[in-house]
Parts: C-alpha cells; sequence; structure tokens
C-alpha cells in the first residue's frame, strides 16, 4: 500500500513497524457542541482506512480521542448554568456516537480493536510526561506558574507544515509575553483561573524554586500522552484533518520525541478541508453545517458516499444537488440489490474477500473515487445480466461495498419497502385495482393521491401487483 506521508511530501510503501500489525491514531472532536460537517470527514477517511486494513489480514488498533477538556467547554458549560461541567463533554460524546452511527463509522462499541480516550482519563499520563520535559530542560516553568515548551530544543519543529523555527519566529505579530521564552514556545499546562472549574494539582518545583500551578493540560500535550499510553514511542499513522498540522501535530511531534524519543508516528495523513456552496465553511457566513442537522436531511450513508467521492487529499464542496445526488445514487444501487435479493439471498459480506480491483485502488493512497467507481461498474454487471447473480460479482460487490462502509442496510428497509401494510391502505391498494381493471382513470389516480396523502409511494409492477414504499419523514 503506498500512503502520502505529510511528514515528507510524498508518496511511500506503508510498511508497519510489527508486519500484520497497524497502530493507528487520530485526532478526535472536542465535544462542547454539536459536531460540524468538517469533523465528519476525517471520521469517514480514517474508518474507510481502517476497515481496509483489516480486510488486507492486519491486526488495527484504532485510537480516537474525545478532548473533553478544554476552554471552550469551561465557557459554554459556565454560559449555559450546567451545575457539573462534565455533564457538557458527555451529552456531546453521545450526539457524536450517533452521529457516527448513522455515517456507518465504526466506534468501541462495535470493535474492541477501536479506542476512544478521553482526556480526563489520562492526567496523570499527561503530568508525567511534563515533568519528564521539565526534568530534561526541554520545558520550563513560566512566571505564572504555567509550563511551556521551548521549541529551540527541537531542531526539527516545524518539518510536518513545512516551516523552520526561524520562520516561525520571523512571523510573529505580537512582542513575546513575559512567561515565554520565545515566540514559538507552547503551552504544555495552565494555570487555573479565578472560578474556573477544571483543575488538577501538579506537584512539582524546579532548581530555581519555582513551582507549578494547579491547572489543566494544554491542548497538544493531550494526545502525545494518549498516543504514548496505548502505543508506547512509536507508532504507524497518525491521521487528522489538515488544519491540526500546525500547530497542534507539529507541538506533538516535539512533545513525544522530546519526552520519549522514538519515531512518535512513522506516516502522518491529512484529509483536506469541506467548503460549502464553494465557500469556507463559517458561523460568520451562515454557512456552519452540523453533522446532526445534515442528518435530519439526508441518510448519513449518502453523506459518507458523497464524501468518498472526493479523494481524501483533495477539498470538496458540499452543495445541496452533490448531497442529492448521492442519495440517489444509493436508491439506485438498493433497488439492484432489492430485485437481486428477490431470486437469491444476499452474500453476508464477513470473510468475504474483496475484488483485486478495489484492492488497488485503495492500496493507492486509499483512492475512494476510484474504489466508488469499482462499485458502479459491479451495478451494472448485475443490472444487465440479472440471471447471472450467484456468482462472484455479487460475492465480490458485497465485500466491497463493506470495505467502504455502504451498502450496510436491509435494501427493503434502505428503499422503505414495507409488507405489512395497514388495513386501510391495504383497502385502498385493492380497490385501486378494481379500477384499473374497469378502466375507471380517473377513481384510480383518485385512489393513487389518497394512498401517498398516507405517507405511500407506489410503483405499477407485471401481473398488476403493487410495490409500496414508506416514504421517509
Amino acid at each position: 500500500m503506498k500512503i502520502y506521508n505529510t511528514l515528507n511530501k510524498q508518496k511511500e510503501t506503508f510498511e508497519p513497524i510489527t508486519p500484520g500489525e497497524v497502530k493507528m491514531y487520530v485526532c478526535g472532536v472536542t465535544p462542547y457542541d454539536y459536531a460540524h460537517i468538517g469533523n465528519a470527514r476525517p471520521a469517514i477517511v480514517f474508518d474507510t482506512l481502517y476497515r481496509f486494513l483489516k480486510a488486507q489480514g492486519n491486526k488495527v488498533t484504532y485510537v480516537r480521542n474525545f478532548t473533553d477538556v478544554d476552554d471552550k467547554i469551561i465557557q459554554r458549560a459556565g454560559d449555559q448554568n450546567y451545575q457539573n461541567w462534565q455533564d457538557l463533554p458527555q451529552k456531546f460524546i453521545e450526539v457524536y456516537h450517533q452521529d457516527m452511527k448513522a455515517l456507518n463509522v465504526l466506534g468501541s462499541a462495535d470493535d474492541e480493536n477501536i479506542h476512544e480516550p478521553r482526556v480526563t482519563e489520562h492526567i496523570d499520563d499527561i503530568i508525567a510526561m511534563v515533568k519528564t520535559l521539565l526534568d530534561k530542560g526541554i520545558a520550563y516553568i513560566g512566571q505564572s506558574g504555567d509550563v511551556l515548551y521551548d521549541t529551540t530544543k527541537f531542531e526539527s519543529y516545524g518539518k510536518l507544515s513545512g516551516n523552520t523555527l526561524e520562520d516561525l519566529q520571523a512571523g510573529q505579530r505580537v512582542a513575546v509575553s513575559d512567561d515565554k521564552r520565545h515566540a514559538t514556545d507552547f503551552v504544555l499546562w495552565k494555570s487555573t483561573k479565578v472560578g474556573e472549574p477544571m483543575s488538577w494539582s501538579f506537584e512539582y518545583e524546579d532548581k530555581d524554586g519555582n513551582k507549578v500551578n494547579a491547572g489543566r493540560p494544554g491542548w497538544h500535550i493531550e494526545c502525545s500522552a494518549m498516543a504514548h499510553n496505548k502505543f508506547g514511542n512509536s507508532f504507524d499513522i497518525h491521521g487528522g484533518g489538515e488544519d491540526l498540522k500546525f500547530p497542534h501535530h507539529e507541538c506533538e511531534i516535539a512533545q513525544s520525541k522530546g519526552s520519549c524519543g522514538g519515531d512518535h508516528a512513522r506516516y502522518w495523513m491529512h484529509n483536506a478541508f469541506i467548503n460549502v456552496d464553494g465557500e469556507k465553511m463559517s458561523k460568520s457566513l451562515g454557512n456552519f453545517k452540523t453533522i446532526h442537522s445534515l442528518l435530519e436531511k439526508y441518510s448519513g450513508e449518502a453523506i459518507r458516499l458523497w464524501m468518498l467521492s472526493t479523494h481524501y487529499r483533495k477539498p470538496v464542496d458540499m452543495t445541496e444537488e452533490a448531497l442529492d445526488r448521492a442519495e440517489e445514487k444509493l436508491k439506485s444501487w438498493y433497488g439492484t440489490l432489492y430485485r437481486v435479493g428477490q431470486t437469491v439471498d444476499l452474500p453476508r459480506q464477513d470473510g468475504t474477500e474483496i475484488s483485486s480491483y478495489m484492492r488497488d485502488s485503495l492500496s493507492d493512497d486509499l483512492n475512494t473515487p476510484l474504489a466508488i467507481a469499482q462499485i458502479e461498474g459491479q451495478m451494472s454487471s448485475l443490472n444487465s445480466d440479472m440471471t447471472n447473480v450467484e456468482g462472484e460479482i455479487l460475492s465480490n460487490l458485497m465485500a466491497d461495498a463493506q470495505v467502504l462502509g455502504l451498502l450496510q442496510q436491509d435494501p427493503a428497509e434502505y428503499l422503505g419497502i414495507v409488507s405489512d401494510v395497514d388495513a386501510e391502505v391495504q383497502a385502498l391498494v385493492e380497490k385501486r385495482k378494481q379500477a384499473k381493471v374497469d378502466k375507471d382513470w380517473a377513481l384510480a389516480d383518485s385512489l393513487k393521491a389518497e394512498i401517498i396523502s398516507k405517507g405511500y409511494e407506489l410503483t405499477d409492477k407485471a401481473g398488476g401487483e403493487v410495490e409500496l414504499r414508506k416514504v421517509k419523514p
């Protein structure tokens, strides 16, 4: 498999540290509000990568964290008068899990090899890592009692984002604060402000008698500590959105290598942004879209299909037209599977090998657009010859779709096709059948309109039969 490694700015052959075992860490969300559609992209992309690596026979350990300690959480919990600030992130973690389920993104409840640690569960690990950096002289205690990382102690700071330390320092537009020795230094541990509810003690005094105040972790150190807790000094893949390259991932590398040595992550993968109607998504433009709100109009599977139709390293533009096309394409695909399922049982996907075409597509830096084109081709083959559906084409199709996280639902359920119909509606269907036999077209049309008004779509089939679908609200 080839992966574009952001660290080295090139595609590289993926070779895990331990053959047959893959360790992957992806930065998760800060659960202070409903997750926006941009948060869905890394979730879907790296879920697909996880599925593919497993389909290749690897044992994969996947860690995706929750940053449940953050300034935004403190602010929002205070603004909304939460008695316990931890209730706020807990609420939105639960909402996030619901959103991910709709998007067919696997979580820790689905797979024992997926882990979703929270910062609050790893405060001791964070403090231990910060103390190590202090002991090594890579970090220092500021006048405020905060702990900061001395970026001049890490020569390759800036490599991931394509910056140099000199350029970053020269680019600073504000004066260095009293706490910082250098403009590029960043906070590892921040002191608790008056009235803030989240605080942990940090017992440490340096050789000059400076002490660390009680407080909470800085943002960057959290992922370093959680990754180290799960994987040790080195692991295979680190993923996230391209907005995290600097400063978050740059700081992660400096912290982790400074405290523990090792490679930290050997391959860095970053997905591009999502635009809305050709513009950057932002609250100020009024085009800010949450996953939760989109799921009120579109199926999670349609959102996933739309997103995977663009390569993860390219920006993707979200429009109603694009999502409508994805929904219609899924409807067509499920319609094909429903017709196939009338003659044969659809094969189970688990354990079936994916096609060589799918393997080649995803092995090329997770080329999901090419993989989806393969699904299109397989569907065309089924549609062109419904008499030959028990062979390799159908088995490969279902296995290929599973690795993309698509076509996981029962076709009849997705399409809303119902077998148990209300007695009142069934009576209308029978009356309409008779009206058509009697060639009373006006009555037949009137009855059809009445059936539709009760929340059904109907399709006339051969032999006078009628297929009913319950319209999705």
